[in-house]
């Protein structure tokens, strides 16, 4: 019973610790917001930043697509494991982000072992602004675009996503690469 009661404490904690939004938001042409993101490297390695971006078409989350192809491609490190992908994604829109491991990966235990798995995003997207460009690196050719509501998991990601914790509900994106993906347009 006791061994229950601390499992379930234990799942709890975890999901509460990962329930910090983006800071992003909408904004107008023109304008510029802060943005927090977060870079996932070879290793299950994290890093945060905040940077102020420039939303100059009104679409938020393809403003912080865009920055998060920029810092991937900044990433000496990042560049250099990009040919370990298979795919380049840039991804934005409005709806569920979801992504393990890098809101959980805050004690040193944890890091341990979520680093033996690789990163997985999922996101669930819906409104006509979403939108999802997928480029196969080898060979290349045969690229996907998608516009409008649909699903996305990318499995084995690298990159940069433009949110921290585990959710975001919010209009945002991410770059990087990836191993492998599904995708269903809704």
């Amino acid at each position: 019973m006791n061994l229950k009661i601390i499992s379930m404490a234990l799942a709890l904690l975890m999901v509460a610790s990962a329930l910090p939004f983006s800071s992003s938001s909408n904004a107008a042409d023109g304008k510029k917001i802060m943005v927090d993101f977060v870079k996932i490297k070879p290793g299950g390695v994290m890093e945060t930043m905040s940077r102020e971006i420039e939303v100059g078409n009104g679409d938020v989350g393809h403003a912080i697509a865009m920055e998060c192809a920029r810092i991937f491609h900044e990433d000496k490190e990042m560049e250099y494991y990009s040919s370990l992908g298979v795919y380049f994604i840039i991804s934005a829109g409005e709806g569920l982000h979801f992504s393990l491991p890098p809101s959980l990966v805050q004690s040193s235990r944890l890091h341990i072992f979520f680093s033996l798995f690789p990163s997985i995003i999922y996101c669930s997207y819906h409104g006509n602004a979403s939108e999802t460009n997928i480029v196969p690196i080898t060979p290349p050719g045969n690229e996907t675009y998608l516009i409008g509501d649909h699903r996305l998991l990318c499995g084995g990601f690298m990159g940069v996503i433009g949110w921290t914790g585990m959710f975001s509900y919010e209009n945002t994106g991410f770059a990087g690469v990836t191993l492998f993906f599904w995708t269903d347009k809704a």
